[in-house]
């Protein structure tokens, strides 16, 4: 195998291991035999469990970024930017939903260094929700970093509990999420 694709093997592997026995518990040898590779192969391309868990982190981030950008870059309706922010969210945790598992049952857990190295990871997806916001023209009461942040943890919250709970109603889910959201959006005051 070459390196890079090792590496994803490796970053593959240890989401699957985390999200089933979470960080703590997960140990190198599992992720290895998940891999198909030796132990020591792990420890080539990872220093650390630690430096694993968050190119785990990175890598899904960075993923969730890049498709906001992808699927974006030609709408100019705010309108039609919210619905599709919201359905692109939906789309990767449905894909991605082991990462899902490591980054939302982990972040309880994460001692307080890796919080900030965290804010380092978010800065792609910061950046790209900022941008799409400030395109959509949206007059925010807020500012956009803060309302990136927001909207991240509010759709994460509702698209998980969508999937986890009820995925047979994601589109009335998603639909409904829109309007609450809009709504605040448009609202002068309460």
């Amino acid at each position: 195998m070459a390196n890079y694709t090792t590496r994803q093997a490796i970053v593959r592997a240890a989401e699957k291991i985390f999200a089933r026995d979470g960080f703590t518990s997960a140990s190198i040898d599992d992720v290895a035999e998940a891999a198909n590779i030796a132990k020591g192969t792990v420890y080539y391309h990872f220093r650390s469990k630690d430096e694993l868990f968050f190119e785990i982190i990175d890598n899904g981030i960075n993923g969730l970024a890049d498709d906001i950008e992808k699927k974006l870059i030609d709408y100019n309706s705010p309108k039609t930017i919210l619905r599709n922010l919201i359905r692109i969210h939906y789309d990767f945790f449905k894909k991605r939903n082991e990462f899902c598992q490591v980054l939302f049952s982990e972040l309880w857990r994460l001692k307080s260094h890796w919080k900030r190295d965290l804010v380092k990871l978010k800065a792609k997806y910061q950046l790209v929700m900022v941008k799409v916001i400030k395109k959509s023209g949206v007059n925010l009461s807020i500012s956009a970093d803060d309302a990136a942040d927001y909207f991240f943890w509010l759709v994460s919250m509702v698209c998980l509990n969508t999937i986890l709970n009820d995925p047979a109603k994601s589109t009335q889910s998603m639909d409904k999420l829109y309007t609450f959201i809009l709504k605040g959006l448009s609202s002068d005051r309460l």
